[in-house]
């Protein structure tokens, strides 16, 4: 259990700064894209509309609509659940807890397409797919997957002592931390500049000290103290982000370290560009047609686990939820504990790991993920204020290096829990 100070509440629009800017402009500039990109009656674009202007109120507005559509399952009930705890019908959009704001804005979209509504055209139509292909098509231009898939292959035909292991789970590490750099909702929906590399190895080495929390080399000791393990990751964003954690499951799958892998991805749309199933499928047979013969040979290997069931996929209403990660369901908790380690990818799934608290910044992380039901890894590019594990000097450093540090999403962190 983890139990929040009185000091240490989860922030919301009314601390201003990011937060206030992430609600009052960013949400309105996915819901621009969401518009532009989907061919919506008018009814719907003009309740879009609606909403787009309560979240973009500078001064808050409370929200007019709630949630209707009932899936078949505990989702409903939990969302149900949270606008009363939250008492959605008094509070504004600013004053909500930021993450709840988020989230509950995401799923109010859903309604209003009519994505639970067998009736309707978008019945279960991911109005974010546009996005999500372009996410996987612009580093498929850049030669940036052909990168991973060529570092990968001459890793594998090397020596494999145990120098070459640790080089190159060192390099699957922070190849697929800072794959989180790729996030659309982060960018109010544009996409992201994939800048082509002729070293990648090298380029990972000289942004290793852009990680202002560095537990690579403890988390390739851990890693390599496991033989055929079950490894769970629980998924953020399509595009270079997701292939770059396929090859870190790889990488893990070739070197006996992992004998079963389950990616966790969404059930349902979300923060644009956050995996579901079927982009996990979309992704695969895009890399089983790529130009390059070594991608090609990967990705057959890729679709050979999941046929086989070495890899696994299960999404989970609790990823599109409210709930912080210390309200697992039991079901789901029941599921991490499974693992000898589980991957947490991504600014949002941090952020719910924490629970989206501004925590002094040096709190070590094992003293709040504690509540964790196994081994964890945090994987995330630095997107919100959230933070912990930070050193004091590494902080102050920080401050006088970058104003905006912590959210630009230049920098990252690598930070391990290890359950005793």
């Amino acid at each position: 259990m983890l139990i929040i100070p009185d000091i240490a509440k989860p922030l919301n629009g009314r601390n201003g700064g990011f937060t206030y800017k992430s609600i009052v402009e960013r949400l309105g500039q996915i819901m621009d894209k969401i518009i532009k990109n989907n061919n919506y009656t008018k009814e719907i674009q003009d309740r879009l509309l609606e909403l787009k202007a309560e979240v973009s109120d500078k001064d808050g507005k409370v929200p007019s609509a709630n949630i209707k559509y009932i899936q078949q399952n505990d989702e409903f009930t939990a969302w149900k659940q949270c606008e009363q705890s939250f008492d959605v019908t008094k509070n504004t959009w600013l004053d909500l807890p930021w993450f709840f704001t988020e989230n509950y804005f995401y799923r109010l979209i859903l309604d209003i397409i009519g994505y639970f509504d067998e009736s309707s055209p978008n019945y279960l139509a991911d109005p974010f797919t546009q996005q999500k292909e372009e996410s996987l098509s612009d580093p498929i231009e850049h030669g940036t997957i052909k990168a991973v898939s060529q570092e990968t292959k001459e890793f594998e035909q090397g020596p494999l002592d145990e120098a070459s292991k640790t080089e190159h789970m060192q390099f699957a590490l922070l190849n697929a931390l800072w794959g989180n750099q790729a996030d659309l909702s982060f960018s109010g929906g544009a996409r992201h500049d994939h800048q082509k590399t002729e070293d990648l190895k090298k380029d990972m080495k000289e942004k290793r000290e852009h990680v202002i929390s560095d537990n690579v080399d403890e988390t390739v000791k851990t890693l390599n103290s496991i033989q055929e393990g079950s490894f769970g990751l629980i998924a953020d964003n399509c595009g270079q982000e997701f292939v770059n954690d396929l090859y870190l499951a790889e990488t893990l799958t070739f070197l006996n370290i992992a004998k079963t892998f389950t990616f966790y991805v969404k059930s349902q749309p979300v923060f644009v560009s956050d995996v579901m199933e079927k982009d996990v499928h979309f992704t695969v047979d895009q890399l089983i047609q790529h130009a390059d013969p070594i991608t090609q040979e990967f990705a057959e290997r890729f679709k050979q686990h999941f046929d086989q069931g070495r890899w696994k996929i299960t999404p989970d209403p609790f990823f599109t939820g409210p709930l912080p990660f210390h309200e697992l369901t039991s079901e789901m908790n029941n599921k991490l504990k499974l693992h000898d380690v589980v991957f947490i990818k991504g600014d949002a799934n941090y952020r719910r790991l924490i629970n989206d608290t501004l925590w002094d910044t040096k709190t070590e992380f094992s003293s709040i993920v504690g509540y964790m039901p196994t081994n964890v890894v945090a994987l995330r590019t630095l997107k919100s204020e959230s933070l912990i594990g930070v050193a004091e000097d590494t902080f102050e450093k920080m401050n006088k290096k970058d104003s905006e540090w912590r959210f630009n999403g230049k920098y990252g962190l690598v930070q391990l829990f290890n359950k005793k």
